[in-house]
């Protein structure tokens, strides 16, 4: 990770508006960071690029309602990247530490802008 934190809270353009169309999934790196980036027709999170189970990557994953799936176990994680579904596990909810980091994200001008830290406006 950069440890430049001038770099690191500050906004970073990653991709055009309309390279991430509703339920698509973009892989991205960013100040050595690999980062996901996925549509769900709603909203556009912005995620580390890691599954918190087996540590996956979540961008070789599928966008399914509001959910983005891991390609490895399934499990599915909100726009807030909270896991709220285990296959393996259907009638017990998901464990609390099942969350996957979350960065800023906003769309400004027809791109899509990224802050891995606290960013400064």
């Amino acid at each position: 990770m950069v440890q430049d934190q001038f770099l690191h809270n500050n906004w970073h353009v990653l991709a055009h508006s309309q390279d991430l169309q509703p339920g698509t999934v973009l892989q991205k790196r960013l100040l050595s960071e690999d980062l996901v980036l996925w549509h769900n027709g709603d909203k556009t999170p912005a995620w580390q690029d890691f599954c918190p189970h087996r540590g996956a990557r979540l961008s070789l994953g599928w966008v399914e309602k509001d959910t983005l799936v891991c390609p490895y176990y399934g499990l599915a994680f909100n726009t807030k990247g909270k896991c709220v579904r285990v296959p393996a596990s259907p009638n017990h909810p998901p464990p609390a530490r099942a969350c996957t980091q979350t960065y800023h994200i906003q769309e400004r001008y027809s791109l899509l802008w990224v802050c891995l830290g606290t960013p400064q406006y």
